[in-house]
């Protein structure tokens, strides 16, 4: 996949969101001392330039600092993101403890229980992974196939643009 710039990024999300108000650096920067973490430069210059979240038909694209259902995971930021690779442990005892997403920013529902996640910590900083662990399909890097390159924040939008026109 290409890299996406800003202007191409903020296209793509124009289309499929109706975003939010910008975020400033002040509630960037307290965010970013709560919770001790450094925010990917593309999700920042997104937040900062083009619109702080969104709403997308009932699937929300949350604002910095909202995480939905996957809040508690906020607690974890600041520890590396433990995967490299596909992750599914469906019969592990702490299966859904917030604990496996640690180092990441849900960021968009996608409904039935599934999180889209930008990892913020560790090898896989920068990158969108998905939480469909409420399904048994663990954690995984985007796109959900084997050995397809990472995408990035910017790289999500046009994934997901996709996405909803291969879906409707």
């Amino acid at each position: 996949m290409s890299r996406m710039t800003l202007e191409m990024a903020a296209n793509y999300a124009r289309k499929r969101f109706e975003l939010y108000p910008c975020a400033d650096e002040t509630q960037i920067k307290i965010f970013e001392e709560t919770y001790g973490v450094e925010l990917p430069e593309e999700y920042r210059t997104f937040i900062l330039t083009i619109g702080n979240g969104g709403t997308q038909w009932v699937r929300p694209f949350f604002e910095l600092g909202e995480a939905g259902e996957r809040q508690s995971a906020l607690q974890y930021l600041s520890q590396p993101f433990p995967y490299s690779s596909h992750w599914n442990q469906s019969q592990a005892e702490d299966y859904y403890k917030p604990h496996h997403i640690q180092g990441t920013l849900p960021f968009f529902h996608e409904g039935s229980g599934m999180y889209h996640l930008l990892v913020v910590t560790g090898a896989e900083c920068g990158n969108v992974w998905l939480d469909a662990r409420v399904n048994d399909s663990g954690i995984g890097p985007l796109p959900y196939q084997a050995n397809a390159p990472r995408i990035t924040f910017f790289e999500w939008f046009k994934w997901l643009d996709e996405l909803f026109d291969q879906t409707g």
